[in-house]
């Protein structure tokens, strides 16, 4: 996935804002994670599955799907 943050990993130079909430930088986790943005979608995807997240990380989400 070509976030800021892996671009400029590749030597890109460029000011970082993530395209959806247009507040952080854009990086794996705050994409996933942090903006506001896929907050709503994982809280809205948690309701319809009946299955509580935990948000602190990938490896915790995973954890919760598998226990359901």
């Amino acid at each position: 996935m070509s976030t800021d943050e892996n671009l400029m990993s590749r030597g890109c130079s460029m000011a970082s804002k993530c395209s959806l909430c247009n507040i952080n930088a854009e990086s794996y986790e705050h994409l996933f994670l942090a903006c506001p943005f896929s907050i709503i979608i994982w809280q809205w995807m948690s309701g319809i599955f009946g299955i509580p997240l935990n948000l602190t990380s990938i490896e915790n989400m995973l954890k919760a799907c598998n226990l359901h």
